[in-house]
């Protein structure tokens, strides 16, 4: 028997010279002896891409509606549309596959830990004669050290650091000049889970973590397609629709390291946090100078990045644990634009990963972390709610899910569910610790559940830590913006950011209400309290903001909270006057200087 789905879409077209023949293949590409279930809706959401899909059922179970009885849940999520036009008027993707890197190839490579000189550039430019200077952390997260250079580096020399600057000079006097990211050798590390005792209570799976930054499930779909498709029609990974945003050897990185998860507004870590960290490297790399900005000479950055998360898998043996999560931004941190460059070099990966076995024992994670918050989209209806929904993929390993049947029922189940990063975090201590529960695995708090119990229907925003800003279970209908608590609203909010930045009182100039640009109400049961959400503009330097607030109609006041305020246009360096002493005050503070120059003769 074969399901057939015939889709039609007027977007089809835009997609088709990137999807092409070789998606089909890779939907059709499943392995023969392994069961795979696919939720029917990731086959409606997906039909901007293929429009006819074919499924053979000897191979495929399709999850319809009913298995995954939404009826009753307390929280339902948004549907949200993939392809109408109003979304392509905000998107411009690149049609490129990839960036255009130097011509000239690499003439250094690494090797499972060692020093590799291409065939090629010694045919073309040898003998080769090359230095090696380790790059290394510094004393903390934002300084690095290069070594003195080690000379006569030869071709398969084992490796004294995970990065280093390579400079090579050819027979003709050629030059070569690069930096280079790989895993070197350490006895240490490899001895590791034989010392350590909770090795006997976890699973023996690795985990396998990579993000995008600032995009939305909706966008990884859109222009991720082939990536999208070989996770679920070919791995067999859980979407999470409703997602809002010890012994193991360890790797952790991402670029832009200016914005760094724990740098930005933040001090860095005193001591390397793990095994295998790559912001040094990344530091180095932003603070040169080079032609092609997307590039380490022949090869992409972005590329760069899986290649030392498969030299990771490659130096340890399978029975080393190990735990990668990777977070890649430069394409699309400030714009999704770019995104599109990353597909083909991430189902490559995949498809490695994959060949390789090393997806045998790994859970694999691929996600984002929240959608596009500056940008014209943003200020939409959908964008706000995709800004709010990211993408979530989890594939168990194959003997997991043989294994286990009930837990992978519930995780299924869950992906119809209220699910936050909470959960994730909770996934790993299950995970962690899954041979010391006799019976199934217990959260100890409501705040968070592993995704392999069951969680329960009436999950909410508020018991799951979740803000009522940043919550896409409620639903919100349009008010007048002439209405008089509106514009009270519309008051409160611009003198809470005069007050929130009062310490700097004499850098940022004192802001004004220009205009309400949206209002709505949230659907409650609640007659002494309502919740009010604005998207309104200031002056000078016209920021505009979204912010959600409670208020009292008995005292007639909004309780307005930090946490619940939202930037939705770009603020840029507007703000540089107090950017470094003061970060938090970055996206509300319009510097006075700025104004002063504005009207400057």
């Amino acid at each position: 028997m074969i399901f057939v789905y015939s889709f039609k879409s007027s977007f089809y077209n835009i997609f088709y010279d990137r999807i092409s023949s070789s998606a089909v293949n890779i939907l059709l590409g499943y392995s023969k002896h392994e069961k795979l279930f696919i939720d029917e809706t990731d086959l409606l959401d997906f039909k901007h891409s293929l429009p006819t899909l074919s499924l053979s059922a000897t191979s495929i179970q399709l999850l319809k509606e009913n298995y995954f009885n939404t009826t009753n849940l307390y929280c339902q999520y948004p549907k949200l549309s993939i392809d109408s036009k109003d979304i392509w008027n905000y998107l411009r993707p690149v049609k490129k596959k990839q960036p255009e890197c130097e011509k000239m190839q690499n003439w250094v490579y690494t090797d499972n830990g060692t020093f590799r000189l291409s065939q090629q550039a010694v045919q073309k430019y040898g003998p080769i004669n090359c230095s090696y200077r380790a790059i290394l952390r510094g004393k903390n997260d934002f300084s690095t050290l290069e070594e003195p250079p080690l000379f006569a580096v030869v071709d398969k020399m084992p490796l004294v650091s995970d990065f280093f600057h390579a400079h090579c000079r050819g027979r003709d006097g050629s030059v070569y000049s690069n930096i280079h990211s790989s895993i070197k050798f350490d006895a240490d590390l490899h001895m590791r889970h034989k010392l350590n005792s909770m090795v006997k209570r976890h699973l023996d799976y690795n985990v396998l973590m990579f993000g995008f930054d600032s995009v939305s499930r909706m966008t990884f779909m859109r222009l991720l397609p082939k990536t999208y498709s070989f996770l679920v029609f070919q791995l067999g990974a859980v979407v999470m629709k409703g997602r809002y945003t010890n012994g193991y050897v360890t790797q952790w990185g991402e670029d832009a390291t200016s914005i760094g998860t724990f740098q930005m507004r933040l001090l860095g870590f005193r001591d390397q946090p793990v095994d295998h960290y790559v912001r040094p490297f990344l530091m180095v790399a932003e603070s040169r100078r080079t032609r092609k900005e997307l590039c380490f000479g022949s090869i992409t950055r972005f590329k760069n990045m899986l290649n030392w998360i498969k030299e990771f898998f490659e130096m340890y043996p399978p029975y080393q644990p190990k735990f990668s999560f990777l977070l890649h931004k430069q394409y699309s941190h400030n714009a999704n634009n770019l995104l599109p460059y990353g597909d083909d070099e991430t189902l490559e990966f995949l498809q490695y990963m994959n060949k390789r076995g090393y997806l045998d024992n790994t859970m694999l994670v691929i996600m984002t972390d929240h959608g596009a918050r500056y940008s014209q989209f943003r200020t939409s209806y959908q964008g706000k709610l995709e800004e709010r929904l990211p993408f979530m993929s989890i594939r168990m390993p194959p003997k997991f899910q043989q294994q286990y049947p009930r837990l992978m029922r519930n995780l299924r189940l869950n992906s119809h569910r209220l699910t936050t990063p909470f959960d994730i975090h909770e996934t790993f201590l299950n995970l962690l610790d899954f041979h010391s529960h006799q019976g199934e695995y217990q959260s100890k708090t409501n705040r968070s559940y592993s995704l392999l119990q069951l969680i329960p229907e009436t999950r909410r925003c508020e018991e799951s830590a979740v803000e009522n800003h940043w919550c896409t279970c409620l639903e919100w209908a349009h008010i007048s913006l002439t209405s008089f608590v509106i514009e009270q609203f519309g008051q409160a909010a611009v003198h809470f950011l005069n007050y929130f930045v009062r310490d700097v009182k004499g850098k940022c100039a004192q802001l004004t209400l220009h205009q309400i640009l949206k209002a709505h109400q949230a659907s409650i049961r609640n007659k002494k309290k309502q919740i009010y959400q604005i998207q309104f503009e200031t002056r000078p330097g016209n920021g505009q903001f979204e912010l959600t607030a409670t208020y009292n109609q008995s005292t007639q006041t909004f309780d307005i909270k930090k946490k619940s305020l939202s930037r939705i246009n770009k603020y840029g360096g507007t703000s540089a006057c107090i950017a470094h002493k003061r970060p938090e005050f970055r996206e509300i503070c319009y510097c006075s200087m700025n104004d002063k120059m504005s009207h400057h003769p």
